[in-house]
């Protein structure tokens, strides 16, 4: 394949549906070779979308093994890693703060803050170990929906950075 990813390796995350299967199909119809994770058994749809340059994995993107894992069967598979994109994300429900529970917070926080720091840890320490300068940049995604109510997306706002 020639396109603008030919003969790249992709994890992505939160690939099971929306932004992160979309990038994946976009990833792969570019030429790249995509490593895919979600909670959701959707990854697996989406990787039989894409056919034999996709692999899907359902992991924990908030678990540290889970992430681990999945780095790891990218280099199993394809030998290196060059885009580690960082998509998974949760919103925790829709209740409102005063209604939600310390447990469901820790929730959103472990997926949405701590799970692009682990894949930063275990996918950025595998391409920075591979190349030379400049480092490698993995990517993160933050999105927002623009027409809900604040107090229901606090959790979210707090542990996700809009870019």
């Amino acid at each position: 394949m020639t396109g603008a990813l030919a003969g790249k390796v992709a994890i992505i995350t939160g690939a099971g549906s929306g932004i992160g299967r979309a990038s994946a199909i976009r990833f792969a119809a570019e030429g790249a070779k995509v490593v895919l994770g979600d909670m959701a058994a959707s990854v697996h749809d989406t990787a039989a979308m894409i056919g034999d340059a996709a692999t899907a994995v359902q992991m924990d993107a908030g678990d540290e093994a889970d992430v681990a894992a999945i780095v790891a069967k990218a280099i199993e598979l394809h030998g290196h890693l060059d885009v580690a994109f960082a998509n998974a994300g949760i919103s925790g429900g829709m209740e409102g703060i005063f209604d939600n529970t310390v447990e469901n917070f820790t929730s959103v926080l472990r997926v949405n803050l701590i799970g692009p720091w682990l894949m930063v840890k275990h996918a950025g320490k595998v391409m920075a170990d591979a190349r030379p300068m400049p480092e490698p940049a993995p990517v993160m995604m933050a999105t927002l929906p623009a027409n809900a109510p604040i107090t229901l997306l606090l959790r979210r706002c707090l542990s996700r950075r809009r870019q």
